[in-house]
């Protein structure tokens, strides 16, 4: 049996490591990771993901997703296929938009989005300004190494328009690992305000009991859609205005951020889990 560890960064996510600690060894160097281990390369897996593999697998050990399945749910053009229908209809060139679609359109990376940038480098209006988005987001390095995609824009329940009329939304990140959710909660992490049980009459997560089961519905019809495609990842899904739950996104579970997810909760579920 593989013993759950996690490699990170002696750099990275510092708070998060200590709270990670008490609950896994964590090592700063992949050469400390001892053999017959399963991998977590929280925050770790890029900028080079396919060296990391091979090191890991020459020194005895497995990483928790291969390059091949982190690759699966870090590009949208693989993914797309799979979920068809439960996710906003996308366009991979401006080629394929159809003549009479008007907009407006939401305009990211293959893998990442400038969600902070929403006014000029995510949201187009029309299809006027379509090109002026896409010039804008092409200039930044990061985002043109991946490639753009164009996604019809749903228009979601709004809770407040932050900076840069980014709308925040109700939407809410779950962790999968092997086809079950171990922790889930409210995505915008910087607007917990909408958690506090005051607000509205909601429960803690912000949801009324009708929304959290409906919404619960609708995670599972998308992760009986992804069984076998990789063991640990992410799922952000959102409300529409129209009351309906549509996937936002997938992510490699150990790139992704927790969110509002309490840390204590989140890795003494993933050790459980990984321990059965």
């Amino acid at each position: 049996m593989l013993n759950p560890v996690i490699y990170a960064r002696e750099f990275s996510f510092k708070e998060e490591q200590e709270v990670a600690k008490q609950y896994f060894p964590v090592y700063n160097y992949v050469t400390e990771i001892p053999k017959s281990s399963l991998v977590i390369p929280r925050y770790s897996f890029l900028p080079f993901g396919r060296d990391l593999e091979r090191d890991i697998k020459n020194l005895g050990s497995t990483l928790i997703n291969s390059y091949k399945e982190h690759e699966y749910v870090a590009n949208i053009q693989n993914w797309y296929p799979d979920l068809e229908g439960e996710t906003p209809q996308t366009w991979f060139s401006v080629e394929e938009i159809p003549y009479n679609e008007e907009g407006p359109f939401v305009v990211k990376g293959r893998t990442n989005s400038k969600k902070h940038d929403w006014a000029t480098k995510m949201f187009a209006s029309s299809r006027k300004e379509l090109g002026g988005v896409i010039g804008r987001l092409l200039d930044d390095a990061f985002i043109s190494e991946q490639g753009i995609v164009i996604r019809k824009y749903m228009p979601l329940e709004t809770l407040t328009i932050s900076l840069n009329n980014l709308p925040i939304t109700k939407e809410y990140r779950h962790f999968i690992l092997n086809d079950e959710v171990i922790g889930w909660s409210f995505y915008w992490a910087n607007h917990r305000e909408y958690l506090d049980t005051s607000y509205g009459g909601w429960h803690r997560e912000g949801l009324r009991p009708s929304e959290k089961h409906s919404m619960n519905t609708f995670v599972k019809k998308v992760v009986d859609k992804l069984k076998g495609k990789i063991p640990f990842y992410v799922v952000d899904v959102a409300k529409t205005q129209s009351g309906e739950w549509i996937l936002i996104e997938l992510n490699d579970g150990t790139m992704s951020g927790l969110s509002c997810i309490d840390p204590h909760l989140f890795y003494s579920t993933l050790k459980e889990r990984l321990n059965v």
